[in-house]
């Protein structure tokens, strides 16, 4: 049960700096709690390391977040890690990555993730 306050706790914390526009210390709180696997710390920590918030840009740890959350069953971060061997980003790019991605992006939509959806939906980018 303490590790569980725990992680739940960095993760409130990170929530607290990031809305505050204090990227440095919401990452350090967000790599807490996703150390712990906390799967919404882990996708912060993806998006972080892809936007350079808080951190250095860094393509390959942004993939390497998004699927220790996608493998947790967080459909944004599976749609992102989607995206990203779609685009070459932090994988290598091939085209067998590319249908990695296009079946993330689908299998992130049927998890109820709104951007999956509407990539698949209405802008048909998969098609």
């Amino acid at each position: 049960m303490k590790n569980q306050n725990t992680k739940e706790h960095a993760y409130s914390m990170g929530v607290y700096y990031f809305d505050k526009n204090d990227y440095v210390n919401a990452f350090k709180f967000f790599k807490i709690a996703a150390e712990q696997g906390h799967r919404e710390a882990q996708f912060c920590l993806g998006v972080m390391y892809s936007n350079g918030a808080g951190v250095s840009r860094n393509e390959y740890e942004s993939v390497k977040w998004y699927k220790k959350a996608s493998d947790c069953g967080h459909a944004d971060a599976m749609y992102f890690l989607g995206l990203a061997y779609m685009m070459g980003e932090g994988v290598k790019p091939n085209d067998c990555n590319k249908f990695t991605g296009i079946e993330l992006i689908r299998n992130a939509a049927r998890l109820g993730s709104e951007l999956a959806q509407d990539d698949l939906n209405s802008k048909g980018i998969m098609y």
